[in-house]
C-alpha cells in the first residue's frame, strides 16, 4: 500500500484483499467502543488485531455499536457517553508490529492498552497497528461498520471529510 496523490491510501498489488481495487477513495475500521474513543484521546496510539495487512495511510475510524463494558470501567468511561455506529475520527496507520513474545506485547501495553496477556489474547502473533495525525470529526456520521478495512462509499466519504474540515481541534499529538 502507498499513499495516493490525493492522500488517500491505494493497494499496489492484486488480491482478495478489500483494498486492492485502485478507484477505492478512503477505507474505514470499525473500533469497539471505547477503544474508538480512547483512541481519540491519544490514550490508545496502537490498534491491535488477529490479522495482518501491509495497509499504511489514512483511515476514517468507526465506532462499532458494540461496547466493552469492562474496559469502560477499566478507563472511567460512561458507557451511555459514547457515540455508536458512526464515523467518528480519522488516522494514519504509520507502520505495523508483529508481537511475537510477551516481552514485546507487555513493552507496548502502555500504548495498545490491552492489560491481558498476549498468551491468553492468542496463541499466535498479535499485529499492532501505529497510529499518528489522529483527529476527532465535528460531528459523528452515522455509518454501518464492517468486518477489516472496508471502503466508504463517496456519499460518506462526501460527509465525513466535511466533518473533518470542520473539525479544528487534534485530539492526539503526532507521535
Amino acid at each position: 500500500m502507498r499513499p495516493a496523490r490525493n492522500g488517500a491510501a491505494r493497494m499496489t498489488s492484486r488480491s482478495t484483499d478489500p483494498l486492492s481495487s485502485a478507484a477505492i477513495a478512503m477505507v474505514a475500521l470499525s473500533l469497539r467502543q471505547p477503544w474508538a474513543e480512547l483512541v481519540l484521546r491519544g490514550v490508545k496510539t496502537i490498534e491491535t488485531r488477529t490479522w495482518k495487512s501491509s495497509f499504511l495511510g489514512e483511515f476514517y475510524i468507526h465506532a462499532a455499536k458494540q461496547i466493552d463494558f469492562d474496559c469502560c470501567s477499566r478507563f472511567g468511561i460512561n458507557p451511555q457517553t459514547l457515540v455508536t455506529g458512526a464515523i467518528v475520527g480519522r488516522a494514519t496507520i504509520v507502520s505495523r508490529i508483529d508481537y511475537v513474545s510477551e516481552k514485546m506485547w507487555r513493552a507496548g501495553e502502555k500504548r495498545h492498552c490491552v492489560a491481558e496477556p498476549l498468551a491468553t489474547q492468542l496463541k499466535k502473533v498479535r499485529y499492532g497497528y501505529v497510529l499518528r495525525d489522529i483527529v476527532r470529526l465535528a460531528a459523528p456520521v452515522p455509518c454501518a461498520g464492517k468486518l477489516n478495512f472496508f471502503p466508504l462509499p463517496q456519499n460518506m466519504l462526501n460527509v465525513a471529510n466535511a466533518a473533518v474540515g470542520k473539525s479544528a481541534i487534534k485530539s492526539a499529538k503526532s507521535i
